[in-house]
């Protein structure tokens, strides 16, 4: 049963092939990222848009570094095993921490390596030599991949990101990303990815937040589709970016709650908030942030409030994050406020199946309650899923403990799961110009 829903991204003209439905090895995602890159040296030639955006490695070294990704994964120290993750690009970048003499990888090899990197901010470099693969150096992959220019709202990428990004989560887990679309190899299935924001309800919260702030900001019509309206765009989704992200990388677990819009009171959603918050609220801060920004006029006093504000946000988008490694949800309303935490979901099983059916998009199919309640999973879904069935314009981000992030949502005709769901690794940050 198919119960869920991808919004693939993919380059205008690439007709992506198929994706095997049954249980299959780590090369079939190799394959899928071989096809794409041809088409890209078809549509755009070696030296055009193809030569930029593909890694430098061939089409062989390419299943190679699946392969040994695979396999490094599986190799336990001590009863754990590795996560980690790899890149490849061209040329030298700022983002490059420290170069070193050429390590020839094996599984062996890599597994040693492996540690190195665990932290999320991190990666190993790997080059393609005539006897194959190597790792000569470390790059950066948080944060500090990007420059901070005060007084300027957006992300400003100091270099360019890596051409070809893996990522290990577990045994046999793994993300591959070049260019789009990106795969995700698990418990022996590969599934395309789907951006964190890719979503019809997600696309509709970044709207309705990015309006607010930029109605606060007093834009005209005009302005409002200008690089104003972009850079508040980037900055509502870093911020979003950053809060997942952070609850992703902590392996516990959690979920938050967006209530249906215009919706105030949790309780009115059958949710039960055990901590409640004041004066947490990620879309004044936001609000307060790019004002501060639209003030900043090169005085020095004026970029200190700015960079204050920034530094506010951030460290708020964080602990919305930690809040999440409660037991129970996080609730926020469509403007970004937080209500509580350790919330409890108390919709009842007969309200759900009296409520909203899941179904799948693309196929149209419409699944029993019953039968898509067995195929979800835990607790922790189970009880979202409820919630979002029998109340139309909740949306929950989810985290497993093994990192996987869904979004359940709902309008007033069905009840959808996305998933899973793709978050940017190199990380920016929201500055202030």
């Amino acid at each position: 049963m198919a119960k869920h829903n991808t919004v693939v991204r993919h380059l205008v003209g690439y007709d992506a092939p198929q994706i095997p439905n049954s249980m299959c090895g780590p090369d079939a995602l190799a394959e899928l990222l071989v096809h794409a890159r041809k088409w890209r040296k078809e549509a755009f030639g070696e030296d055009g848009g193809a030569g930029d955006a593909a890694a430098k490695l061939t089409d062989d070294g390419l299943r190679k570094l699946i392969s040994l990704t695979f396999y490094t994964s599986l190799l336990p120290e001590e009863g754990r095993y590795p996560r980690f993750k790899l890149v490849c690009r061209r040329g030298r970048s700022e983002q490059t921490v420290a170069r070193f003499d050429p390590v020839s990888l094996s599984e062996s090899q890599l597994h040693r390596l492996a540690p190195a990197c665990t932290r999320p901010d991190c990666a190993l470099l790997v080059t393609e030599g005539e006897s194959g693969l190597f790792c000569d150096g470390v790059e950066r992959v948080g944060g500090l991949a990007y420059s901070v220019q005060p007084g300027r709202i957006g992300v400003l990428a100091e270099g360019r990101a890596a051409e070809l990004l893996v990522e290990v989560f577990g045994p046999g887990h793994f993300r591959a990303t070049e260019v789009y679309p990106g795969y995700e190899y698990k418990a022996g299935k590969v599934r395309a990815l789907t951006g964190f924001d890719a979503p019809p309800a997600a696309k509709s919260l970044v709207k309705a937040v990015q309006g607010r702030i930029l109605k606060s900001l007093d834009k005209s019509d005009e302005e409002r589709n200008s690089g104003i309206s972009i850079d508040v765009q980037t900055a509502v989704l870093y911020v979003l970016a950053r809060m997942l992200r952070a609850a992703v990388e902590a392996r516990h677990g959690g979920a938050f709650v967006l209530l249906p819009p215009g919706v105030t009171k949790p309780e009115s959603c059958k949710l039960r908030v055990l901590h409640r918050t004041t004066d947490l609220h990620l879309g004044r801060d936001l609000e307060e942030h790019c004002a501060a920004c639209q003030d900043a006029d090169g005085r020095r006093s004026s970029i200190a409030t700015a960079e204050q504000s920034r530094a506010k946000l951030l460290t708020n988008a964080d602990m919305v994050a930690n809040f999440s490694m409660v037991d129970g949800c996080v609730v926020l309303g469509q403007d970004l406020r937080v209500f509580g935490f350790g919330a409890k979901i108390e919709v009842t099983s007969k309200a759900a199946s009296d409520g909203l059916k899941f179904t799948n998009v693309e196929s149209g199919e419409v699944f029993e309650n019953h039968e898509f309640m067995k195929a979800l999973g835990g607790t922790r879904h189970q009880s979202v899923a409820r919630l979002c069935q029998a109340h139309p314009g909740v949306m929950v981000y989810t985290v497993s403990q093994d990192g996987d992030l869904k979004l359940f949502s709902s309008d007033a005709k069905h009840a959808y799961v996305y998933g899973p769901l793709d978050l940017p690794t190199i990380d920016g940050e929201v500055i202030v110009t």
